[in-house]
């Protein structure tokens, strides 16, 4: 590689812990992979635009990872932040993450995001507005996620979002979600429910 910079915005297998802002920052286009971040002041993990997000560890941190539009946030476990586990922009993917014990929701979107295959516990204790799975805008994709023991299962304040084929039990609110969504029927009867069925139970 030539140029100035051979390698820019990548960072791999870092630790950022105990600092007295944020943990780990990466630009627009950035790949931050197999990072730890814990007990951080402010956010675990910030990144721009079109950013990726991969298999990282955050804990203790005031949102877990605040990202740009457009980013891929991808088997990662998000923790004990005091704010929301996952705070995503707008066209983002959140796939096959572990978001647990944040004070505020285990993912926050907006607008055009696919959430799937999540499993979020112990999110938003207490609270009304704020869940494990929190949408806030339209066009978003909720699918195959299991969230449990939250204060809102799975939560959409605005209509025009696709919630299909999620388990949510045991939390005090399993799905609160306005009109105007398509929703597969909430059941909880495997054997006889459809193959875009939700469940609560």
């Amino acid at each position: 590689m030539r140029g100035e910079f051979g390698i820019w915005r990548c960072h791999q297998n870092c630790t950022a812990r105990l600092n007295g802002n944020g943990g780990i920052s990466g630009g627009n286009a950035s790949i931050i992979s197999g990072c730890t971040t814990v007990s951080n002041v402010n956010n675990g993990i910030v990144v721009g635009n079109g950013a990726s997000v991969s298999q990282c560890t955050i804990s203790g941190n005031l949102n877990g990872i605040l990202t740009g539009t457009g980013c891929l946030i991808l088997a990662c476990a998000s923790s004990l932040n005091s704010s929301n586990g996952v705070l995503a922009g707008d066209g983002s993917s959140i796939k096959n993450c572990t978001l647990a014990q944040n004070a505020a929701s285990g993912v926050r979107a907006t607008n055009n995001c696919l959430i799937a295959g999540n499993a979020g516990s112990y999110n938003a204790l207490g609270l009304t507005t704020a869940a494990s799975v929190y949408i806030t805008g339209s066009d978003n994709e909720i699918v195959d996620n299991n969230v449990t023991h939250s204060g809102r299962g799975i939560k959409a304040d605005s209509g025009f979002n696709l919630i299909v084929k999620n388990k949510a039990t045991i939390n005090d609110m399993d799905f609160d979600l306005v009109t105007g969504n398509k929703t597969g029927a909430i059941s909880n009867d495997p054997t006889t429910a459809g193959p875009w069925a939700n469940f609560s139970f």
